[in-house]
């Protein structure tokens, strides 16, 4: 059984959600003891993309 290298198999699910429109890139400083948390439960309680920080 090949064994496939999972940084790899991370990009092609981040290519997947991209290509689905199913992932916002965050590419502003956020402060990440307060507002990752609060980004993150935003997006899973209103259905929203998934956030890639």
């Amino acid at each position: 059984m090949r064994k496939l290298n999972p940084a790899l198999e991370f990009r092609d699910f981040i290519q997947v959600l991209k290509d689905e429109d199913d992932l916002i890139e965050i590419t502003e400083e956020i402060d990440p003891n307060l507002e990752v948390g609060a980004i993150m439960r935003k997006a899973y309680e209103s259905h929203l993309p998934a956030p890639l920080f």
